[in-house]
């Protein structure tokens, strides 16, 4: 290899880690505020929703501390790395390097099991009555942890320093491709069912607003659309663009299945790196920006077999799976009165 070969992979690399290491910092402040946002919100709860809802703010404190000592972790693996790396003394990088690749590993795996493991809790809310779907993404993610916990176990007993070590590279590959498509499937049955509850419920409101003689096809418009032609805000707080992408955390699966698209197809390191450095952000920000969604009393939530905004209001009676429908409860709750 020329000189001038080692010289442009050093400035690949050096610009590869500084990529890497920002988008760090970046998300640990994002991080960092969201849990201050949530902090808020939860210290201005009524005291019997603030008991029910403790469990999800020490969740997102949890997911912030994890991020930032991952934060940390890697700032201290890149500058020991490239102190060895201009040095090349492999024996010194290993004893450096030990720990700290160790304790990256259990962070991250706790954070990703952490995440799914609220993903999957989330998905369960909302199919708790089809538990069945939930089976596949519930053994998919076990095996993930036990992967993540024996890569650790193998950082922490390792006697070799080698980059090119072809059994933790397929262990690296297995955890990644395993973890991205739990968040894959969870994000899929939540938009989904996200999409059913918001088409049932324009349909039933169009339904109950017919003009003209009882069964009429007629719909009164103006009810269920606004005097401008739009719809009317029906708890579009979740039911909207904004609503879906963080009660599903799609762009978390979005990024994960580039990331691995970005692997597979091996492409330059630089691009592997920032990928899958702006994935794990994802991975923790997704979560806390959900629990934030929660304090503010705008998640979808069950409310006597149906579902509702957050705040104790169900949308529509017909969305319980009832066999008859109520029309005061639709005219007083769902729609504005004016």
């Amino acid at each position: 290899m020329s000189a001038e070969d080692v010289v442009l992979d050093a400035l690949e690399l050096f610009r590869s880690f500084s990529i890497f290491t920002n988008v760090d910092f970046c998300a640990v402040g994002v991080s960092l505020c969201i849990t201050a946002a949530t902090i808020s919100s939860f210290r201005r709860l009524l005291p019997e929703p603030r008991r029910k809802k403790l469990p999800f703010l020490l969740l997102s404190i949890v997911l912030s501390g994890l991020y930032v000592i991952n934060g940390v972790l890697d700032t201290y693996i890149v500058k020991t790395f490239l102190a060895f790396w201009v040095s090349e003394v492999d024996e010194a990088a290993l004893y450096a390097l030990l720990t700290p690749n160790a304790m990256n590993s259990i962070v991250q795996t706790v954070a990703s099991a952490l995440a799914n493991c609220t993903m999957i809790y989330r998905c369960y809310f909302l199919y708790s009555d089809r538990v069945w779907v939930l089976v596949v993404p519930i053994l998919m993610e076990c095996t993930s942890i036990g992967i993540g916990l024996f890569m650790a176990a193998c950082d922490i007993s390792t006697t070799e320093f080698s980059l090119d070590n072809h059994e933790t590279s397929t262990l690296v590959a297995s955890w990644f491709f395993l973890t991205i498509s739990v968040d894959a499937i969870v994000t899929g049955l939540i938009v989904l069912k996200i999409v059913l509850v918001q088409r049932r419920t324009t349909n039933n409101l169009q339904g109950m607003y017919m003009t003209g003689s009882p069964g009429s096809t007629n719909i009164d418009k103006s009810r269920v659309w606004g005097r401008n032609g739009r719809k009317r805000s029906h708890h579009d707080a979740y039911m909207g663009v904004v609503g879906i992408l963080v009660e599903s955390s799609l762009p978390m699966a979005v990024m994960g299945i580039m990331a691995g698209v970005v692997r597979l197809t091996g492409q330059k390191w630089i691009l592997v790196a920032v990928s899958e450095s702006l994935w794990f952000a994802l991975y923790t920000l997704c979560p806390q920006m959900m629990i934030f969604r929660l304090m503010r009393g705008r998640a979808l939530e069950v409310h006597n077999g149906g579902y509702t905004s957050g705040t104790g209001e169900p949308i529509s009676q017909p969305l319980a799976f009832a066999q008859h429908t109520t029309q005061e409860s639709i005219r007083l709750e769902v729609l504005p009165q004016t």
